[in-house]
């Protein structure tokens, strides 16, 4: 991605959701760090769900693209990109089975998949380019607050 590209805002509903969307990451990401109780949930728990809804969540978008500009898009692009858009959601669902550590490497290396395919799709055009550098900044944090529980120095639940 070009300068240009990375630097190009989105607009400013879209940043308001799109950061907001990223404090319960950052919030339980700190909770789980400090092994700070929640009443009735874990913070890995809470963590670990967040990111399943929303790697669920970027999966919609890539189908939500397609249905969109179905006459944009070539046969072939739509048929993969319908079957990525499930792909998270099935990915999220099995972490979520998984113990803890290894769910959360699993999602996270998820949301680096989720990340790749989409700036794929913005250079095709499909997506604004301002995407780039959202999409950069939100599955940074996610990767990041999910690393959280993979390198605890204690046990998790």
């Amino acid at each position: 991605m070009s300068d240009h590209v990375m630097n190009e805002k989105p607009p400013f509903i879209i940043s308001l959701l799109g950061y907001g969307g990223a404090l319960p990451f950052l919030g339980l990401a700190a909770f789980t760090y400090f092994n700070v109780a929640l009443p009735g949930i874990s913070p890995v728990e809470g963590l670990l769900t967040y990111g399943a809804v929303i790697l669920s969540f970027i999966g919609a978008l890539h189908w939500g693209v397609v249905m969109a500009q179905h006459e944009q898009v070539v046969p072939r692009l739509a048929s993969l990109l319908y079957g990525w858009s499930v792909m998270p959601a099935l990915i999220a669902w099995a972490a979520l089975l998984m113990p803890d550590r290894v769910g959360a490497t699993v999602m996270a290396l998820c949301f680096v998949a989720c990340w790749r395919i989409d700036m794929r799709v913005i250079k095709s055009g499909l997506w604004p380019a301002w995407m780039a550098r959202l999409r950069l900044h939100l599955t940074s944090c996610a990767v990041a607050s999910l690393a959280v529980i993979v390198l605890l120095p204690y046990e998790v639940a």
